[in-house]
């Protein structure tokens, strides 16, 4: 999912946090979970789950795969 500047990755703290990309997801599928993050000013591709086992999997594969950061060029993060 393509990720707008501005918009929050899941529910913030106080009035007028609540609108996220999260939210909207699970209006279509309930069960949708979150993978990695994207800070509120930063725009860039998420990646959600459908499942906890598909969750636990490419999380790791953010983590320690291709590194914390999708977006940094592959000389960056060891050519993943």
């Amino acid at each position: 999912m393509n990720k707008p500047t501005g918009l929050l990755r899941m529910p913030g703290r106080g009035a007028g946090l609540a609108d996220c990309l999260l939210c909207l997801l699970r209006a279509f599928s309930p069960d949708i979970l979150l993978v990695h993050r994207l800070d509120r000013d930063t725009s860039g591709v998420m990646v959600f789950a459908l499942t906890s086992h598909a969750q636990r999997h490419m999380s790791y594969a953010v983590r320690n795969v291709c590194g914390a950061d999708l977006g940094a060029p592959d000389a960056w993060r060891g050519g993943c």
